[in-house]
């Protein structure tokens, strides 16, 4: 049985791509050769990938129906950890690459600040007003008031 796809991520050239299914499983495509290959079966069909984001050219995550975020390396299609947390979903995870820490924000106003080397939280805190500015390599947080601080 073929699932349709719930999200597409394509590389500069627009020739090849991670492919989300509804199926739970990710595909990478190549259009101009027409190859299609299942890189990760189906978890849960209910906890499909919805959305793509790369990190840099090494790392990216994919977004779960269910709230949960997975880390995967770029280059062999390895997970690397998965974020669940119960009752939040993750909108968006943002990488400092100098300090290697992952900025996972949830729709709940808090942020978890994780290490990619050993994926423990070093902090989290909660966001009063948050503007982010986007730009690609040039993005940056600016003008963030944290109302309530958390230790590990």
């Amino acid at each position: 049985m073929k699932y349709p796809a719930t999200c597409l991520h394509l590389d500069e050239t627009l020739n090849e791509g991670l492919i989300g299914s509804l199926d739970g499983g990710i595909l990478y495509g190549n259009f101009s050769e027409d190859v299609f290959s299942k890189l990760v079966g189906a978890p849960s069909v209910e906890n499909y990938v919805i959305r793509f984001k790369e990190l840099d050219d090494n790392l990216f995550v994919t977004f779960h129906a269910f709230g949960s975020v997975k880390l995967w390396n770029a280059i062999n299609g390895e997970e690397l950890h998965d974020f669940s947390y119960a009752k939040i979903t993750c909108k968006d995870v943002l990488l400092h690459k100098q300090r290697q820490e992952l900025y996972l924000f949830y729709d709940d106003n808090t942020c978890k600040v994780v290490d990619v080397q050993n994926f423990e939280k070093v902090t989290q805190f909660i966001i009063d007003e948050l503007n982010v500015h986007p730009g690609g390599e040039g993005r940056y947080i600016q003008d963030s008031t944290l109302v309530q601080e958390h230790g590990q």
